[in-house]
């Protein structure tokens, strides 16, 4: 079982609800779905268990291996060789990249898990979340400090957009939410990288 007292501030699940809301609606309906970054309980793989065939997340945090027609992973993406499983319709990167050193090398990676045409879909904060979210954790406690703490970076939406098409993903859609603070990225795998 997979069951853990949720330590974040109290802002983090209606955060974490939003972006959910959010990303379900990009998900086609039977997919096989690999959650990369899913947190040690994967409540957003759960959230999917009635709509999407294969649910796979992999987190270094994670603390079970299944549940609930679930598979788990304890990985750092340094170590995605672990995964058997190929040909994910969809992967999913929900607030993760900004935690990244070197988030080029994991979405260039992900190319051996996705299927051609498959879709990957990346939430990530804003420039424009930095201050506030600082204010939110380092100042009223009302968001993760650890998690704010571990953000190495900011991405516009060029920028990001640069990266994804060097790695060989055309963004389809690319959308602010939560006020602006967040960005959605929804994506296909091409396999076309641009220089």
């Amino acid at each position: 079982m997979c069951v853990k007292d949720d330590k974040n501030a109290f802002l983090e699940p209606f955060l974490r609800w939003l972006r959910i809301r959010k990303v379900k609606k990009y998900i086609p309906h039977g997919a096989r779905l690999l959650d990369l970054g899913c947190g040690f309980d994967g409540k957003f793989l759960k959230s999917m268990r009635n709509y999407i065939s294969v649910r796979v997340g992999v987190d270094k945090k994670v603390e079970c291996t299944s549940f609930d027609n679930l598979l788990f992973i304890k990985s750092s993406f340094d170590d995605l060789a672990s995964i058997e499983q190929r040909d994910f319709d969809c992967l999913t990167l929900l607030a993760v990249i900004e935690h990244l050193d070197n988030p080029e090398e994991l979405i260039t990676h992900i190319s051996f898990f996705i299927k051609p045409e498959g879709i990957l879909i990346v939430t990530t904060p804003t420039p424009h979340a930095r201050p506030v979210l600082n204010f939110l954790s380092f100042k009223l406690g009302i968001v993760s400090r650890e998690e704010i703490g571990d953000h190495k970076r900011y991405f516009g939406k060029r920028d990001f957009t640069v990266l994804l098409e060097r790695c060989g993903f055309e963004v389809i859609k690319c959308e602010y939410f939560q006020l602006g603070f967040n960005s959605l990225y929804v994506t296909k795998y091409t396999g076309h990288c641009k220089g």
